[in-house]
């Protein structure tokens, strides 16, 4: 593959999805929008749960959720950051995985802050927080997948390299 398209192959997902955020982030009142869409999936779901809750109960679900989609798509930015920054390593560093947190939070930050220019949305701190923990707890995830499967693949060198294939021994 030459530089060119394997640029695109790790950097294009990337830029996609932050260009997704940046459009969801440039929709004014979307608080509405959401706590629409939930009311409405939990009254198919439960109508006789949803009738049994308060517009406060339903505005703390509401804000859970938005909330939830926050941490989960800078998960996914974090993820993809790892990805592009790695680019078809194998293996998964220290270095790539804080330079990937910090992109993140970075990108975040500059969500935020572009929020502020847009009626009906506002800049929040806790939101840079929360998306900020989104992208700390998929890479803490992907370190420990990476820890995971050198070790496996360190027993399992270490079990084809014992007469027998069998990495214990009989002891009698």
């Amino acid at each position: 593959m030459n530089q060119r398209y394997r640029r695109l192959f790790y950097f294009g997902p990337l830029c996609v999805w932050m260009a997704v955020i940046f459009v969801m982030s440039s929709r004014a009142g979307e608080s509405d929008k959401s706590g629409g869409l939930l009311n409405g999936a939990i009254a198919w779901a439960s109508p006789t749960f949803y009738h049994t809750l308060s517009q406060y109960q339903l505005e703390c679900l509401n804000y859970g959720f938005r909330k939830t989609c926050h941490v989960t798509e800078y998960a996914i930015l974090a993820l993809l950051f790892m990805r592009a920054l790695r680019s078809g390593q194998k293996r998964i560093s220290l270095g790539s995985l804080l330079l990937a947190l910090f992109c993140a939070t970075l990108y975040a930050c500059t969500d935020e802050f572009h929020q502020r220019f847009v009626p009906g949305r506002t800049a929040s701190l806790e939101d840079v927080l929360i998306d900020s923990v989104g992208a700390l707890l998929a890479l803490i995830l992907a370190g420990i997948y990476a820890a995971y499967r050198t070790l496996e693949n360190a027993v399992n060198m270490n079990r084809s390299r014992t007469p027998g294939g069998s990495a214990t021994e009989n002891v009698t």
